[in-house]
């Protein structure tokens, strides 16, 4: 992966696989993912469905490989029913229907406090899909922990949304395990549920450690959807600010950072970010927020999307 400095300075290379970390911790999950070897003439392409480019525009190209732009849909905050999408990207063709809605379930994304979006699936939940004949989908919805009728019929609806920006799609039946198997909701197409998304945002910042290691290799501020970084500052509580090499990722949908002075990172730490976003649809997300620093250590399960 080529990674651009934001300091004018060389290519990071491949030292690292700070996509899979992104995909993991901020979407995307938001975004399900993990890079395959490809062959020579599969290099660089991506293809992107009617759901993504309408919320997102055009798609971001990868490296190598062939990639898979689709979304997935959380609720708002200001409830009503509606939905809005983030970006999801498969490096699989098959199967993607269950991908999606297995990592939109499981991914366990924390959207920062003044995001118009939140995730109602408790961590550590689950979907199982059943059949989908002729494009009638049954499956069946596991949360980790027990939850109202409301949060469920939340749930089932940002998995038939998912599901429907696939064209077969025709009808959605969400079943409920926590309810013994009883039925939540079927569900048809209704573009009323769908708001057209914000402002870009930040979503999270986190640190990367080597297994073992005490010192943070880097840290990761993972925006929500592919951008173009116009202005990022990040500084301690105090706020002088960390100094290092800066460089945005693949997928245009991280800063990486690396600390000049690793020994100073540390999991918890409080963090001050200030930024300036604009997406392939010509939306700017500016702002400034305290972020607690999460941790993810290299070599560890990332649960991103099998090939």
């Amino acid at each position: 992966m080529i990674k651009r400095s934001l300091l004018g300075g060389k290519s990071m290379g491949k030292k690292t696989r700070i996509f899979l970390l992104l995909t993991t911790i901020a979407l995307l999950g938001l975004v399900a993912c993990r890079q395959q070897e490809a062959s020579p003439e599969s290099r660089g392409i991506v293809r992107a469905n009617a759901a993504y480019r309408t919320s997102f525009g055009e798609a971001p190209v990868p490296e190598r490989g062939l990639c898979f732009a689709r979304v997935g849909f959380y609720p708002l905050k200001s409830g009503e029913g509606r939905l809005a999408p983030v970006p999801l990207f498969l490096f699989r063709e098959s199967g993607q229907l269950a991908l999606l809605l297995g990592q939109l379930a499981g991914s366990g994304l924390r959207f920062p406090e003044a995001s118009a979006l939140y995730n109602p699936f408790p961590p550590g939940s689950s979907v199982e899909l059943l059949s989908e004949p002729q494009g009638h989908v049954e499956l069946v919805l596991k949360p980790a922990d027990p939850v109202s009728p409301g949060q469920l019929r939340i749930m089932a609806a940002a998995l038939a949304e998912t599901a429907f920006q696939f064209d077969e799609v025709t009808q959605v039946r969400v079943l409920s395990e926590s309810e013994g198997g009883r039925r939540v909701q079927d569900f048809t197409r209704d573009g009323g549920r769908i708001q057209p998304p914000g402002p870009p945002e930040l979503l999270q910042l986190a640190g990367s450690w080597e297994a073992g290691k005490k010192e943070a290799t880097e840290i990761l501020a993972g925006f929500d959807r592919p951008v173009k970084v116009e202005f990022f500052r990040l500084t301690d509580a105090q706020g002088l600010k960390i100094p290092g090499e800066y460089f945005t990722s693949a997928f245009e949908m991280a800063v990486v950072v690396h600390p000049e002075k690793p020994s100073r990172i540390r999991e918890g730490m409080r963090l001050k970010a200030q930024w300036r976003l604009v997406d392939r649809l010509g939306r700017t997300g500016e702002g400034t927020g305290e972020f607690e620093l999460l941790r993810h250590e290299h070599g560890e399960e990332t649960g991103a999307a099998s090939n």
